[in-house]
C-alpha cells in the first residue's frame, strides 16, 4: 500500500509507502523531491523512522468515549462548568458500568 499526499507547502509532491519495511531512503526521496537541502535529514529520519516512543492505544469501549465527547462538547460550548463537566462524565461512566455488570 503506498500513501499519497498532495501538493505540500513547499511544493514537492510524493509518494510515501506504508510499509515499515519499505526503503527509507526511497521514501524520503519521494517525499522531499528536489527541496532535500530545506530539511534537517537527520531529525527527520528520526521522526519518520526510528522513533520508537510507545504509542497509546485506547481500550475503552466506544459508548465510553462518546459520552466524554460529548460531556466535553458541553463544556466547550459553555453550556456547562468544568465542574459540571466532570460530575456529568462520572454518572454517566457509573451508569455504563452497572449496565455491564
Amino acid at each position: 500500500m503506498v500513501l499519497r499526499r498532495r501538493h505540500g507547502a513547499n511544493g514537492c509532491r510524493g509518494r510515501l509507502p506504508a510499509s515499515k519495511d519499505a526503503n527509507q531512503d526511497d521514501a524520503l526521496n519521494s517525499l522531499l523531491s528536489d527541496k532535500r537541502d530545506t530539511y534537517d535529514l537527520d531529525s527527520l529520519m528520526y521522526v519518520m523512522f526510528d522513533d520508537k516512543t510507545p504509542t497509546y492505544v485506547r481500550s475503552l469501549p466506544q459508548e465510553v468515549m462518546d459520552l466524554r465527547s460529548q460531556e466535553y462538547e458541553k463544556y466547550f460550548l459553555g453550556s456547562q462548568s468544568l465542574d459540571q463537566t466532570i460530575n456529568a462524565m462520572v454518572a454517566r461512566h457509573d451508569n455504563f458500568l452497572k449496565q455491564k455488570k
